[in-house]
């Protein structure tokens, strides 16, 4: 009888193992849409909309949308929404502000467990702007903002790189305090300062009474301004009328703080008795791999422009965030006008000698 019974049972095996493997999938389905539902889960109509950037960028990306974020979500109500791996950079370079009312997506009510990794919600998330272009660039026009349709019940997407400077400059008192360096950061500043002065002072027997901050992007830079914009790089005369510029404007008291990532360019084409090469010599490099790469040369680098007087810039938010941290004058290439920062310091209306930021 056993015998007959394993025969039949071996006869059944194939069948059985197709059954299986239809119920395994048919499980695995029910589990995948069970997922998917929720994750495009609309969020209920009376929760305040969430906003969020998505966007890999370096630290001067990051700072440029926290400060947009955090400007919408202060005049309009939205809820300030950031990435772990985000928080998690700017957490580095600054000190942790407990008061802020800012939500981490994967800790947040969005995110479910799936075979214990988090899933972000990111399905749900809406592009409701208005796409600009320009050269090759492609951003958004945030003129929508405001409607009243959008405060509740919506996941907003602002893209990647928001940098609404007309937006968040009357918070910039208010950023520059969030925006405080932790304190290996400003001890870092001030001695690379106090060494400067000191040797500028045994060299020319003149202490200096001002900073200012030159910051030199080139390196990656290049390319992008060439395939984006069809834009060269400023070269060295732009950099000594600048100096020259400000030096006359504070009667030859100003020593300039150089901060590159090519120090050796800078060291071979601003060759003057007034400029302290201070920077790192060597930086964290972009890597697409790791976008969220944080370091402490990044943060020395900014902190030391920040903790200037003034600012000279040539290209990029890096620069930008070291002269309005510094919350000084600001100098800038004229060609600054052809690059998506330049559209909307203008939209700002920031541009001009009233305002403190200088076209040379």
């Amino acid at each position: 009888m056993s015998r007959v019974c394993n025969k039949e049972l071996v006869k059944m095996r194939p069948r059985l193992q197709n059954w299986a493997k239809r119920i395994g999938l048919f499980a695995g389905l029910l589990l995948a849409t069970h997922y998917m539902v929720i994750l495009k889960t609309y969020l209920p109509g009376n929760k305040r909309s969430l906003m969020c950037s998505f966007g890999e960028g370096r630290l001067g990306n990051q700072l440029s949308a926290f400060a947009t974020i955090f400007a919408y979500s202060q005049q309009y109500g939205y809820t300030h929404v950031m990435l772990a791996a985000q928080a998690k950079m700017l957490n580095y370079y600054f000190e942790p502000k407990e008061a802020l009312s800012i939500e981490i997506l994967e800790t947040s009510d969005l995110c479910v467990d799936v075979f214990g990794r988090s899933a972000q919600c990111r399905g749900i998330w809406q592009l409701p702007w208005t796409e600009v272009r320009f050269q090759n660039d492609r951003f958004y026009n945030y003129s929508n903002v405001d409607d009243q349709s959008l405060f509740y019940g919506h996941a907003l997407n602002i893209g990647e790189y928001p940098n609404q400077i007309k937006s968040f400059y009357k918070f910039l008192p208010a950023l520059q305090s969030i925006f405080s360096f932790r304190p290996r950061f400003q001890q870092h500043a001030q001695a690379k300062l106090h060494e400067a002065a000191n040797f500028h002072q045994d060299a020319l027997g003149v202490r200096p009474s001002v900073f200012v901050g030159v910051h030199i992007r080139r390196t990656d830079y290049q390319k992008h301004l060439k395939n984006i914009y069809k834009i060269e790089q400023v070269s060295r005369s732009y950099f000594h009328r600048a100096m020259d510029m400000l030096q006359a404007k504070h009667r030859n008291t100003a020593l300039f703080i150089i901060v590159s990532d090519d120090l050796e360019w800078a060291k071979d084409q601003l060759i003057r008795n007034d400029v302290a090469f201070a920077g790192n010599t060597k930086v964290l490099p972009k890597d697409v791999k790791h976008p969220f790469s944080y370091s402490d040369d990044i943060g020395q680098d900014l902190a030391l422009l920040a903790s200037c007087n003034h600012t000279i810039m040539s290209f990029g938010t890096f620069g930008l965030w070291g002269g309005l941290l510094s919350g000084g004058d600001i100098v800038l290439p004229k060609q600054i006008l052809g690059v998506k920062e330049g559209l909307e310091l203008k939209e700002a209306g920031l541009l001009g000698p009233s305002t403190g930021f200088y076209l040379v």
